[in-house]
């Protein structure tokens, strides 16, 4: 089994005898979390089609670097860096 952890994905890279399934690896690992598809990758397209299927976690991670900028502002703390040293 092969996964995108990175000690499955170095290993994987570094002995799995198939071209193929070592070529799906490095686009899955790639495109984790991308607005990019693996098709797109491949074919170089960098805009992204409306309404293809993609993983683009942008909104998401926006917004959970706004909510801990909030949460660090309700505890006490300038931002998020300096709360989680304290």
């Amino acid at each position: 089994r092969i996964t995108l952890d990175g000690p499955s994905y170095v290993a994987a890279m570094q002995h799995v005898p198939d071209r193929d399934i070592r070529k799906q690896v490095y686009i899955g690992y790639l495109t984790r979390a991308s607005e990019f598809t693996a098709e797109q990758l491949e074919s170089k397209e960098t805009e992204k089609k409306e309404g293809a299927p993609g993983k683009d976690n942008v909104p998401i991670i926006n917004e959970m670097l706004k909510l801990r900028k909030e949460v660090s502002g309700l505890l006490g703390f300038n931002n998020y860096a300096e709360q989680s040293l304290a």
